[in-house]
């Protein structure tokens, strides 16, 4: 796409660069990327594992829900952070993937979503 400030649009014209502004608490270029990894990141996250466990090495992926953190909480004012993934609860999942409990664990790609 041809490079453009947003100044040298014609009246009536928009630069490529103003049709992604920013919309709610997502750029609109970002969520793509975003689409791609939650789809994308089980299968990578499988095949890597089948690579790499001979070696002894475990791969295993978190995929938390909505996080509750401040800046989530002031993007979206409207919402139930009570629904919303703590961190001590992504911690925790992260600590029984890394523990001798899940030893024989890998390859898996592990939801972590609050209840409500």
């Amino acid at each position: 796409m041809p490079r453009c400030d947003p100044g040298d649009a014609r009246p009536g014209e928009r630069c490529h660069r103003q049709r992604f502004r920013r919309r709610g608490p997502f750029r609109a270029s970002r969520l793509g990327g975003l689409q791609h990894v939650k789809g994308g990141c089980p299968a990578t996250d499988e095949s890597l594992s089948n690579e790499v466990k001979a070696h002894g090495v475990r791969v295993n992926a978190i995929l938390p829900g909505t996080i509750d953190t401040p800046q989530n909480r002031e993007a979206m004012p409207n919402a139930d952070p009570s629904t919303w993934v703590k961190l001590e609860e992504i911690a925790d999942a992260i600590l029984f993937l890394a523990s001798d409990a899940a030893r024989a664990v890998t390859g898996a790609s592990l939801p972590v979503f609050a209840r409500g």
